[in-house]
């Protein structure tokens, strides 16, 4: 049977199983072009680059990323768009050391301008609400590559996530002034 015709899609597919399965040094133009059973040259057809590749690879990943209801208050909303990107990064962690490095793919710049907005509109200051979403952000990366990194018990890394997240939670709003 042929293989089925050449998209965008399918490239994007076929570079997620790729990084998946061989680490995040395996994409390349040409070993992408080789799972596919095509030239290098039709691959740039569909994606210009690999940069251009990169950016398709985290909108269909980050489009994954669950989205808490906009009434969420804000701990609940950060509990829950953690636990979705610790998902995401379980699922895919090679495919996220690419997207974590180098120049950052305009889906992660949306979703994260999405967490400083909810937390603006949960009357943090545009500064500390900047701030606090590096604090998470950071938690959210350091604990993931630890996990990743260590074989241990998955339920002690499950409580170990939440109760780090929580107490990151209770501290910041801890330290946030009331609102005016």
């Amino acid at each position: 049977m042929p293989a089925p015709p050449l998209s965008l899609d399918r490239i994007v597919d076929e570079a997620i199983s790729l990084v998946d399965a061989e680490g995040a040094d395996a994409l390349t133009m040409r070993r992408l072009a080789v799972r596919l059973g095509t030239s290098t040259m039709s691959t740039y057809h569909h994606v210009p680059d690999k940069q251009a590749l990169i950016e398709a690879i985290a909108e269909r990943v980050i489009s994954d990323l669950e989205q808490p209801p906009e009434d969420a208050a804000w701990t609940e909303a950060v509990r829950l768009m953690a636990a979705s990107f610790r998902s995401l990064t379980h699922a895919h962690p090679a495919v996220f050391q690419v997207l974590l490095s180098g120049q950052r793919p305009a889906a992660l710049t949306r979703a994260a301008e999405g967490v400083v907005h909810r937390l603006e509109a949960a009357e943090f200051a545009p500064a500390d609400a900047l701030v606090t979403f590096r604090v998470f952000i950071r938690y959210l990366i350091g604990s993931t590559v630890l996990e990743a990194d260590s074989p241990s018990d998955r339920v002690d890394q499950d409580d170990t996530f939440r109760h780090g997240l929580d107490v990151l939670i209770a501290g910041i709003e801890s330290l946030r002034p009331a609102p005016a």
